[in-house]
């Protein structure tokens, strides 16, 4: 039977599936997504000035909920929170699932009135071998009591001066960005094309496909700090690499880093896009 295995379900539903105790814990609820599948996992801890401590739970495909210790670290100054499931905490461990204890690394971003928590994490069984990896995404609203509440500083009033100006243009995307309808054309020399590929912002679960002359070259990859790099030859005189956006994650939109190695030289591009929507990169041969 696989292990923490369950469809994507909205965040505002999640919080009736977990049965928490009367405590002043700080309790975290969002997704933990892996191989096109998602489970709904809480944590609920404590903090020792950088320290936490405290448990994960983990709803199953039947309604059990697997539950760990949790032991990790809180960096308020980078803005990052790591864990690692250390035990069960289970009192009767079930014989018919494969136990994969999760390791994180999570950063957070306020935007809005919320903090998107998120960030790649691994799993390993009983025996130290890998069992899983994927990105992890929860929300924590920006109040106090939360466990990343900053006072927002109150802005001093700012009395408007009328005068006569131009019209200012809303700015365009970068000089090295694509998107659909933007594509961006680079003249190749080389007979092999090295791409890398990885989410330079926060991981907020981007999910992308790339296809080369229109045959899937990578399919619904979910972007994380690590790059992602493929290797195919370049062969005829123009060749299309599309970029198309499965998934926006929790921060639309899908925002992709790409680096083009051509042979010593490299080309560094960015493709945002809407959910759905592709972006386009041509290599014409000289």
């Amino acid at each position: 039977m696989l292990f923490r295995r369950l469809p994507i379900l909205l965040f505002l539903a999640l919080l009736p599936l977990f049965s928490f105790g009367q405590t002043k814990s700080y309790k975290l609820i969002g997704l933990a997504k892996t191989n096109g599948f998602s489970y709904l996992y809480a944590l609920v801890f404590e903090v020792n000035i950088t320290s936490i401590t405290g448990y994960s739970v983990t709803k199953q495909p039947d309604g059990a909920e697997f539950k760990a210790e949790v032991k990790g670290t809180i960096d308020r100054k980078a803005h990052t929170l790591s864990f690692t499931e250390t035990r069960s905490l289970d009192k009767e461990p079930r014989k018919d699932i494969t136990v994969c204890f999760f390791s994180a690394e999570l950063n957070y971003k306020l935007l809005g009135e919320k903090y998107i928590v998120s960030g790649p994490f691994s799993g390993r069984d009983l025996d130290n071998k890998v069992c899983s990896d994927g990105t992890m995404v929860f929300e924590d609203v920006n109040k106090a009591g939360s466990v990343f509440y900053k006072k927002k500083k109150e802005q001093p009033a700012i009395i408007p001066v009328l005068k006569d100006t131009a019209v200012a243009k809303e700015p365009g995307l970068p000089a090295n960005a694509i998107t659909a309808g933007v594509q961006k054309q680079i003249e190749w020399k080389g007979d092999i094309c090295t791409i890398e590929l990885w989410d330079g912002g926060v991981i907020d679960g981007d999910v992308i496909s790339v296809l080369l002359n229109d045959r899937p070259l990578l399919t619904k990859y979910a972007l994380i700090k690590g790059k992602k790099q493929l290797r195919f030859p370049v062969s005829s005189k123009l060749s299309t690499i599309t970029i198309v956006a499965e998934d926006e994650g929790a921060n639309p939109p899908n925002t992709a880093d790409i680096v083009l190695w051509d042979g010593d030289t490299y080309y560094k591009i960015t493709a945002y896009n809407k959910k759905g929507a592709k972006a386009q990169i041509l290599l014409k041969r000289k």
